[in-house]
């Protein structure tokens, strides 16, 4: 009795082991199946990503092209008429800038102080907008003689104002150290050296500070000193 109770305990045993290592494979099966559909996922994802930028890139060239002709004017001063602004635009940078150059103007914004909201103007040209960029400058003497601080600037898309933004922080650090600096697109120009967000995010040592400066100048000296020949003096024999 004991012998058979043993082998059906041992053949319970076995049919056991045999119910789980199929269970097992169906689990690697399911397992197998579960991690196609998630690669097949990753794979679908991938693809509406790159879909996704092209439509991205294509938007921003669409809105670039929008965006080509127009200026954005701040600073006019609050109790003048749209066409009151625009004459002492005119007079302030020294071009004609008739009707027939602009497809429309108008306020965007919010108003705040004394000071107007900015103007919107979208001109027929890009090269009548190209002329009172290159004019721009001359707004200064307004700031000088009548107190009245107008200044001009693209007509920047969301991504691209926020990149200028960020850019002028560096921009501002740059001038107080006296280093030659301007924004040219989405990219810092300092002392002729071109550098993007992106670069300045990436390096952090870069702050433009007038004694890192010194001290790159003070290293590179020290640097062609060390480099330089020793001359050896020989005594001539007697």
């Amino acid at each position: 009795m004991t012998d058979k109770k043993k082998q059906i305990t041992i053949e319970d045993v076995f049919n056991k082991l045999i119910n789980i290592e199929a269970k097992a494979d169906e689990n690697q099966s399911s397992l197998n199946e579960i991690k196609n559909s998630l690669n097949q996922l990753k794979n679908e994802v991938s693809t509406l990503e790159k879909e996704n930028q092209v439509l991205k890139d294509k938007f921003k060239k669409v809105e670039h092209q929008f965006k080509k002709n127009n200026i954005i004017v701040f600073g006019c001063p609050k109790d003048n008429t749209l066409e009151k602004n625009l004459l002492l635009l005119q007079k302030a940078l020294g071009i004609n800038i008739n009707q027939s150059d602009i497809n429309n103007i108008y306020e965007i914004g919010e108003e705040k102080s004394e000071i107007s909201k900015p103007l919107k103007i979208k001109l027929i040209s890009f090269l009548k907008k190209k002329e009172i960029l290159k004019n721009a400058y001359k707004l200064k003497e307004l700031k000088e003689t009548k107190n009245i601080n107008i200044f001009i600037s693209d007509d920047l898309s969301k991504e691209d104002q926020d990149i200028q933004k960020e850019l002028r922080k560096y921009l501002n650090t740059a001038k107080k150290n006296k280093l030659k600096t301007k924004i040219v697109k989405n990219t810092l120009i300092v002392e002729d050296v071109s550098y993007t967000l992106e670069n300045l995010k990436k390096n952090r040592d870069i702050n433009f500070e007038k004694h890192d400066q010194q001290d790159i100048e003070v290293e590179n000296s020290s640097q062609e000193k060390k480099a330089e020949p020793k001359t050896r003096t020989t005594r001539s024999k007697k």
